[in-house]
C-alpha cells in the first residue's frame, strides 16, 4: 500500500480513483457531486481552487480516498473534506466495514 496525493488531478484520473473507492453504502455519495462541484464551486466564497485527493492504493486499485480543498475561515487557510455540505462531505472508502480483525470483550 502506499499513499498519494494529487494537486488539482484531472477529471478522468478523479472518476477512477473514486469509482474505485466507492461501493454500495456510498455510492450516493460518489461522483455524481464532485465534479460539478468542483466545477461550479472552486473557486467561490470561502473555497478556494483546486481540488486535491489524498489516496491510498495498492499495486491494482484505489482503496481509500480523501478530497479536499482549501477553505477560508476567517483569517486562517484550512484543508477541508470538499463537497457542498454533509454527508456529501466524506471519505472514500473501499470496504469501511472490513477491518482484518473483530474486538471482542
Amino acid at each position: 500500500m502506499q499513499f498519494n496525493l494529487l494537486i488539482d488531478p484531472p477529471e478522468d484520473k478523479l472518476e477512477n480513483i473514486l469509482s474505485d473507492c466507492s461501493n454500495s453504502e456510498t455510492s450516493l455519495f460518489s461522483l455524481n457531486w464532485i465534479i460539478p462541484w468542483k466545477s461550479n464551486f472552486l473557486p467561490h466564497q470561502n473555497w478556494l481552487s483546486p481540488l486535491n485527493i489524498a489516496y491510498v492504493s495498492s499495486e491494482t486499485k484505489y482503496t481509500l480516498a480523501f478530497p479536499f480543498a482549501i477553505q477560508k475561515i476567517s483569517i486562517f487557510k484550512v484543508a477541508s473534506l470538499a463537497g457542498p455540505y454533509g454527508p456529501y462531505r466524506h471519505i472514500f472508502c473501499q470496504n469501511p466495514c472490513n477491518t482484518g480483525s473483530r474486538r471482542t470483550r
